[in-house]
């Protein structure tokens, strides 16, 4: 405190006996023990060497899936305001590091948390596991389905313009979206723009989003990745009046403006990052499809 004193920090020691508030804290005592008492498992057992980040999970040596106590969590939302929170883990075995010359420097807590406040400490990325394949997963939408850790390989390294979905698979609303978001890659397939632009969906209550301009928070959401300028992800905003009397009500139906796959299609246009004559000649059988796609919504 007295060396950082421009930031705002809150203290909180936790009882393993507080299960719900250390989940909260992305701390899970249960799911890994009902899973190995039930065999959940073994669905998962086969997983890439992209899925597991080992620098930042706390696991017991003799069990991979069972993390050990004490763990120490900082989140940190201060330079992500409306965003999610970046989360770092100091595991007890590096609490507990029995370097001398660490604990003359106040121990691995205090180097933990210069590490953090510096920024040079390594973000945790939440991750659901996902079976090994050549390929990128896909849902038989053909959609592709992204996690937190292939995140980075499939939408920001990609050269493909990247529409990207972010959902809940308990979500109502999302459920409904999803069936646009199908038609929407339907329509790609068809016009041979697969090779330009991306269709992809990941689900935000099993994985992060590692992006510092994505708010994950309102679902469903739509989010343009432009190639060239990944960076800069352009959001699909709800549609409404700011003159209206019903202006509220029109922001808080969110996406509901979308009511086909091509209301999707006509909105990335528009957005005027897309080589149109590029479009055209991907679709050699129809030399007027874009017309075709922007008149069908008339």
């Amino acid at each position: 405190r007295s060396q950082h004193k421009d930031d705002n920090a809150v203290f909180l020691i936790v009882p393993s006996t507080e299960t719900r508030i250390l989940t909260t804290f992305g701390v899970d005592l249960w799911t890994p023990l009902d899973d190995a008492l039930f065999g959940a498992v073994e669905e998962n057992e086969r997983v890439s060497d992209e899925e597991i980040n080992h620098s930042t999970t706390c696991r017991r040596d003799s069990s991979p899936i069972m993390p050990i106590m004490p763990i120490m969590a900082v989140t940190d939302a201060s330079k992500r305001t409306g965003k999610q929170t970046s989360r770092y883990y100091l595991c007890s075995d590096d609490i507990f590091d029995p370097s001398d010359t660490l604990f003359e420097h106040g121990g691995a807590v205090k180097s933990f948390i210069d590490d953090v406040l510096d920024s040079s400490a390594v973000q945790f990325t939440r991750s659901e596991h996902r079976q090994v394949t050549a390929e990128p997963v896909a849902a038989k939408s053909n959609v592709t389905v992204v996690t937190g850790n292939t995140f980075q390989s499939l939408v920001m390294e990609r050269e493909e313009h990247t529409m990207l979905l972010m959902k809940q698979s308990t979500c109502g609303h999302c459920k409904r979206f999803s069936i646009f978001w199908n038609e929407f890659q339907t329509i790609i397939q068809a016009l041979n723009w697969s090779s330009v632009i991306n269709v992809c969906n990941i689900d935000v209550t099993k994985n992060d989003v590692p992006h510092p301009q994505i708010d994950a928070w309102d679902i469903p959401s739509v989010y343009y990745f432009p190639a060239g300028s990944k960076e800069t992800p352009i959001e699909m905003t709800p549609k409404y009046d700011k003159g209206s009397i019903d202006a509220q009500y029109q922001y808080d139906e969110g996406l509901s403006w979308v009511t086909s796959g091509y209301d999707v299609v006509e909105w990335m246009m528009k957005q005027g990052k897309l080589d149109l004559e590029l479009l055209a000649s991907l679709d050699a059988n129809r030399a007027d499809s874009i017309d075709e796609v922007t008149s069908t919504r008339q």
